[in-house]
Formats: C-alpha cells, sequence, structure tokens
C-alpha cells in the first residue's frame, strides 16, 4: 500500500507563501493482519519531500489531501494532531474514486504542530509527520544604537551582532520565530520592551536585518 498527500495552508498573507505539497511513501505492510482488527503487521516511511514553507496564519485552514492507494475500496483516512504525548484525530474521510481523500484542520492558537495522515484501520501505515507553523500578526519596531554596549533585561549585553527581541512579558530565553516578507528568522527574547506606540515586539539590530524589516511596522510570530 503505498500513500502520498499534498499539504496547503489557507487564510495567509502576502508575506507567507501557501503550504505546498508533501509526498509521502508508505511501505507495502505484509500480507497477513493481525487477527485483532486487521491491522497491518508492519509498514514504514520510505521518504519525504516538501516544496514550501510549512505555514500558515492563526486562524486559517490546513488541509491535507492526496491519495490512498490499496486493493481495497472507500477506505476512511484520518488526519492527526500530537498532542502531548498521544495523537488525536481532528478530522477524516473516506476515500473517493482513485483513494482520493482531503482532509483539514483549523489551528486555534499560535505555535508548532505536528501532522500525520493513515488508514483509520492501519496504525503501521503512515506519512510520516510534518510540521505545522502556526503565526499570528503583531506590531514591531527596532533598537539599539545608544544603547550598545550595555546590559539588558535579560543580562545579554547588547552590540550590533546580536539575534534577539524585547517583550514586555515573555520569560528571557524564550525562543520566538518571525517571519516577514518571505524571510524568517528566530531570536530569543533577551530584554524587556517595548514600551511606546502600542508595539510588541522590540527587535535587535541583527534581527532586523535578518528579517529586512523596516525601522516599524507588522511581522508574523508563532508567539
Amino acid at each position: 500500500m503505498n500513500t502520498y498527500l499534498r499539504a496547503r495552508g489557507f487564510g495567509l498573507g502576502r508575506t507567507l507563501p501557501l503550504v505546498a505539497l508533501l509526498i509521502a511513501s508508505v511501505l507495502p505492510a505484509e500480507a497477513s493482519a493481525q487477527a485483532n482488527g486487521g491491522e497491518a503487521a508492519s509498514a514504514g516511511v520510505a521518504s519525504v519531500r516538501s516544496k514550501a514553507p510549512r505555514a500558515i496564519r492563526v486562524g486559517g485552514v490546513v488541509r491535507v489531501e492526496g491519495a490512498l492507494r490499496s486493493e481495497r475500496k472507500r477506505r476512511v483516512v484520518v488526519l492527526e494532531l500530537r498532542s502531548r504525548s498521544a495523537w488525536r484525530v481532528v478530522d477524516r474521510d473516506p476515500t473517493a474514486r482513485g483513494g482520493r481523500f482531503e482532509t483539514a484542520w483549523r489551528p486555534a492558537t499560535v505555535g508548532s504542530y505536528r501532522l500525520r495522515v493513515r488508514p483509520i484501520d492501519a496504525r503501521a501505515a503512515r506519512t510520516a509527520d510534518r510540521v505545522v507553523d502556526v503565526y499570528r500578526s503583531s506590531a514591531a519596531s527596532w533598537f539599539g544604537p545608544g544603547l550598545y554596549g550595555r546590559r539588558t533585561a535579560c543580562g545579554h549585553t547588547l552590540a550590533p551582532g546580536l539575534v534577539g527581541v524585547a517583550h514586555k512579558s515573555l520569560p528571557c530565553g524564550t525562543r520566538v520565530r518571525f517571519r516577514y516578507g518571505g524571510r524568517s528568522v528566530v531570536a530569543p527574547v533577551i530584554d524587556r520592551g517595548p514600551y511606546a506606540g502600542g508595539r510588541e515586539w522590540d527587535l535587535t539590530a541583527a534581527t532586523k536585518r535578518a528579517l529586512g524589516f523596516p525601522s516599524t511596522g507588522t511581522v508574523l510570530s508563532n508567539h
């Protein structure tokens, strides 16, 4: 049995490309099945390819579609989300002609999530985990000139090459992924602020350069 699937993200702004193609091949299971319900005895993921950033805005819909190749017809495919230490089914779809299926999931909060697809009656036959990053929009500015050499609230020495971000409440050291104009960077919280203009983030000069960010504007973040 072979499966392939395509994951697409919807509800994205211009700065965030659609989630594109994901292809996963599952090795054929052994001909015999276990006596307790016919679950395949063994199967494994052979290869996975993706062609675009795996990202979406919070509130958008992640659609996972593809085809299940099997000798049996009208099988049910489930989309599973990794929740703490277990997998949870978030959608299911009976296969149509040619084994085609389409499942969907709408994330309610920002963060990084692991998804996978499998036939409901064959736990061993599944695609590799797919990580989807969910972002939200927020206002940002930058800081640095005139402050270099000073200690930040989190104990760092501010310098032009220091990658980091200031935030009013996130714990020091929290790693935040930002996206802007097709670029992405992970920056730790190193200071407190900003306290003007209703902005949520203050980027260091190095973070600003990595993103190609202007003096002020809107960024996408996964916190």
